[in-house]
């Protein structure tokens, strides 16, 4: 996957643009029962985002920072490699093999 990063970008969005981008990347956590009431979430979460001044510039200010984008993508692949390796933690299995792996090479 390729990412061109353009931090200006986001600040020619309008702001329902922004909200439906942001939704999108974030949608709220919610037992959804229906199609409809997902939708019913989503129509209410945008409200809120363009009524909150903080939470909505945090939301503009998001897609133009690289930082921003992989803190996600980092807790999205930690979540799947510690559920595949029935563990917890930042990549522990990977840590701990890197510390071993380190340990030897200084003696």
């Amino acid at each position: 996957m390729s990412r061109k990063n353009v931090p200006q970008e986001s600040a020619r969005w309008s702001n329902e643009v922004v909200a439906d981008r942001w939704l999108s990347a974030f949608p709220p956590r919610a037992a959804v029962t229906s199609p409809e009431d997902a939708d019913e979430i989503i129509i209410m979460h945008r409200a809120l985002l363009l009524a909150m001044p903080e939470k909505f510039l945090h939301a503009r200010k998001t897609p133009g920072s690289l930082s921003m984008f992989m803190k996600p993508l980092k807790q999205l692949i930690a979540y799947l490699a510690n559920k595949e390796d029935n563990c917890t933690g930042h990549f522990s299995k990977v840590d701990s093999t890197l510390a071993r792996y380190s340990m030897r090479m200084r003696y």
